[in-house]
């Protein structure tokens, strides 16, 4: 058993001379298994949690930054993680708005292009590729509308406008004559 095991890595770490913290390590359980065997057998180690917007309590825990737990664990840690990079969007969007800087010696739309291409559209890869896709279709999406927001600003038109066509073109390889902008959403599955 597990918990037990931590007992024993807590005794190799003492011969060390280090001291294993209890309260830094979390665990999980599936709510049909959640019962006083498993509160007992857990001792002081916290049931990992996360909180959604409506104060509902989730049971889950990370894993290398991945979330693992029920459902509602996983949605609102993705939640969270897209507020996060939304943050970030919102301040390279502030700070390289081409308004801002109107002076032809400030390349603010060219260094807005380059960091949407190279860096920007691929921030929620990762979690893309460690949840599984019927979790990340809302993360995916709401990824997709703040890179179009940013391409928008970088090109000065509004790409809604444009055919079905030219949306494709754009979204296709450098290499095939595209923009290389590819929808998060489109490539979800592709990329579990």
């Amino acid at each position: 058993a597990i918990f037990p095991a931590i007992e024993l890595f807590a005794e190799d770490l003492k011969k060390a001379g280090l001291k294993f913290n209890h309260r830094k390590s979390q665990c999980y359980i599936a709510e049909e298994h959640r019962d006083e065997e498993w509160e007992e057998l857990r001792g002081d180690i916290p049931n990992g949690t996360i909180v959604d917007s409506d104060e509902t309590i989730h049971h889950g825990i990370t894993v290398c930054n991945v979330p693992v737990g029920s459902d509602g664990f996983i949605e609102t840690y993705l939640q969270k993680r897209l507020k996060r990079i939304r943050g970030g969007y919102n301040k390279i969007s502030a700070l390289l708005n081409p308004g801002r800087w109107p002076n032809p010696e400030i390349p603010s739309r060219q260094m807005l292009w380059i960091l949407l291409l190279v860096c920007l559209q691929s921030m929620g890869d990762y979690w893309l590729r460690h949840v599984r896709p019927d979790h990340t279709a809302d993360f995916a999406r709401g990824i997709d509308g703040e890179l179009h927001t940013l391409l928008n600003m970088c090109i000065g038109v509004d790409t809604a406008q444009w055919s079905e066509i030219a949306r494709e073109r754009m979204r296709l390889p450098i290499r095939y004559r595209g923009c290389g902008l590819r929808r998060a959403e489109d490539i979800r599955h592709g990329q579990f």
